[in-house]
């Protein structure tokens, strides 16, 4: 991806920010998310925000279109946040519920987005991304909120949870709470108008991660009640052989010889439900490789392919952050799995 933006020496892992997002109006979304940047500018790694400000003459989100900016200190978040957040669709016809504890930790807890129709419906639980030292549920009043509207808006009940992080938290904590998440949501869902037959656990970047671990591994899974089948966007599955940066050696340990064991990958004959896995076109090679990995590995063990989605002209934080905005692509596609998941079990 950094090849085609125009970067000379670019690491792989970094991601090209997208240009033509702010303050274009919904219909002209699609179009723009198929016109990746044509060049990427990086910010010293010890220098501000202000101080790129002020060196070029305004701010992050006013620059020209050959000035995406992208680097490794100041998370990309930020401008894509600042794209997206005027896209983004309030639903008032839902209900929420914050910060409802599941466990004692101050970030164990999750937020609830309801329909407001009668009915028993599907549930979806959300474990957020945030590269296993960082990310929040609802970080402002846009996001996450707005793929829980975006479910709750198609009648599916959505559960976002916080879990703890590294580094005061390493392995397996992540995932020990994406199962702790799921049990209470198969114990409590009922009374906010879920359905416990039709859970399903959708997991983006060190979310998917969590959920794959919470999924596979036998120290962390819970097999009584397996949801019916599991979205994972661009997560880390295999950790063996890889050269790691600090925040995913922070959670993981740096102890490479117990890499195998905590690579989810290793532990796909412990669960076999659907899965749906996801990349960007855009992912940092970290985080595209892995995905492509699992689905060989999941194709090798069933003897046919599991769902692969390739999400054209996206970043690895766009793809979460256009939920709402009148860019359905990624949506659809997971409800179409839903559906077609829910009949499959019968």
């Amino acid at each position: 991806a950094a090849a085609q933006c125009g970067t000379k020496s670019a690491p792989c892992h970094l991601l090209c920010l997208w240009l033509r997002l702010k303050s274009h109006p919904t219909e002209k979304l699609k179009s723009a998310i198929s016109n990746p940047p044509i060049a990427v500018e990086y910010i010293q790694p010890d220098q501000t925000v202000s101080e790129y400000e002020a060196e070029h003459g305004g701010p992050l989100y006013e620059l020209r279109p050959d000035q995406c900016c992208y680097d490794r200190k100041i998370l990309p978040l930020r401008r894509a946040l600042e794209r997206y957040a005027p896209l983004v669709q309030q639903s008032p016809e839902i209900e929420t519920a914050y910060d409802v504890p599941y466990g004692s930790n101050d970030r164990q807890k999750l937020d609830i987005y309801t329909p407001t129709r009668d009915g028993r419906r599907a549930v979806i639980v959300y474990i957020p991304g945030g590269g296993f030292n960082g990310g929040d549920k609802r970080g402002d009043e846009i996001f996450y909120g707005n793929l829980g509207r975006w479910f709750a808006r198609h009648n599916v009940i959505t559960v976002i949870a916080n879990y703890r992080l590294a580094p005061t938290f390493g392995w397996p904590a992540g995932a020990e709470d994406a199962t702790s998440a799921m049990a209470w949501v198969w114990t409590n869902i009922a009374q906010y108008g879920g359905d416990p037959d039709r859970i399903f656990l959708f997991g983006q970047s060190a979310g998917a991660t969590h959920a794959a671990t919470s999924l596979f591994h036998p120290k962390v899974r819970d097999a009584r009640n397996p949801p019916v089948a599991a979205i994972l966007a661009s997560g880390v599955y295999d950790l063996r052989g890889g050269a790691w940066p600090p925040n995913v050696k922070g959670y993981f340990g740096t102890d490479a010889a117990k890499y195998e064991d905590r690579s989810p990958i290793v532990h796909i004959e412990n669960c076999k439900i659907p899965l749906f896995l996801s990349v960007a076109e855009y992912d940092p090679v970290m985080l595209c490789a892995p995905t492509l990995d699992l689905a060989a590995a999941v194709t090798r063990r069933d003897g046919k392919a599991p769902r692969i989605y390739w999400q054209k002209g996206h970043n690895h934080v766009s793809t979460v952050l256009s939920f709402n905005t009148g860019d359905d692509a990624f949506g659809e596609a997971v409800l179409d799995f839903m559906r077609t998941s829910l009949k499959a079990k019968g």
